[in-house]
């Protein structure tokens, strides 16, 4: 035996390196506004039914598109729909809650947030319809979250008879702080004490407070002309007096303090006079107070909101 031999027994050979487990690796492709939903077991899924949403009205988006009015009596801006917008581009929720009186146009407002927004992306405007499960008790699982979506919700006229104010808008904010994920977007329009703005923090942060209204007379004579295509009957809508004698004779419906809807309103039936013939029983002479004729109708209840 030579000096690199050696007695004993031979010893086992080193044990193979275990190869090593492949990653767990997801590649999607195509996400984009979209919601992915990733388990490592099963799951279940338990959601309410949602709400439905219905397409927002074309003559509403006209009126933002074609008739925005952004200066009260004072020749003074308007901001609501701009702070609108601030709030859902910004870096919290995608959420603007539209709080303010009645008349001051906010869900107007709302519309116009909702489609500056859209200006340049692929996003579907509609309304959701508060049809809650157990009314008087809304339940953020039954709002709809369709990706690319821009949703106005308009419950100013309930919000201020929920028992679950306080708890339901703080998981709105949560809720929404998710849309970033699904390029989502949502307004709400409120009352002007009922949104719980105390609660917390975050809740008031997402909050939009109307406070100036946009002139009267200016949002007729916009919607007569751009909205209804009567630039020839304008002067209805002015206090210069013309050989006709119906010059002025509808402005006289609308003051200071008139609101954004009346004026809608009596844009409307001008159009509808300028068909008739002067001194027609619809003739601006005897046009009735729109406030008046609007009373008692669920419409009112709808417009003052905006």
């Amino acid at each position: 035996m030579n000096e690199d031999s050696f007695s004993g027994p031979v010893p086992p050979p080193p044990p193979l390196a275990a190869p090593p487990m492949p990653g767990f690796q997801v590649q999607v492709d195509g996400n984009q506004n979209s919601k992915i939903i990733v388990a490592a077991g099963s799951i279940t899924m338990k959601d309410k039914p949602q709400l439905p949403v219905v397409n927002i009205p074309q003559a509403e988006l006209d009126v933002v598109r074609r008739a925005w009015v952004e200066l009260d009596v004072r020749d003074q801006r308007v901001p609501t729909a701009e702070k609108a917008v601030a709030r859902l581009t910004g870096n919290g929720p995608r959420l603007a809650v539209v709080t303010g009186p009645p008349g001051y146009g906010k869900r107007t407002a709302g519309i116009k947030a909702l489609w500056e927004v859209a200006q340049g992306q692929s996003l579907k405007l509609q309304e959701i319809v508060p049809d809650w499960e157990k009314p008087g008790s809304p339940d953020v699982a039954e709002l709809p979250d369709e990706p690319g979506t821009g949703y106005l919700l308009d419950v100013a006229a309930e919000i201020s008879a929920w028992q679950n104010r306080g708890a339901f808008a703080q998981q709105l904010v949560s809720y929404a702080g998710e849309l970033r994920l699904s390029g989502t977007f949502l307004v709400v329009i409120a009352d002007e004490h009922g949104w719980p703005e105390a609660v917390a923090g975050a809740v008031a942060g997402v909050v939009v407070r109307a406070t100036a209204r946009p002139s009267a007379r200016r949002v007729a004579r916009m919607h007569l002309e751009y909205v209804h295509h009567q630039p020839g009957r304008l002067h209805w809508l002015t206090g210069v007096p013309s050989g006709t004698g119906l010059a002025g004779k509808a402005a006289q419906q609308l003051t200071d303090g008139s609101r954004p809807a009346d004026a809608a309103d009596l844009a409307r039936q001008t159009r509808r006079c300028g068909r008739l013939p002067e001194g027609s029983r619809e003739s601006p002479e005897r046009l009735p107070g729109v406030a008046h004729r609007r009373a008692g109708r669920l419409l009112r209840d709808r417009e003052q909101s905006g």
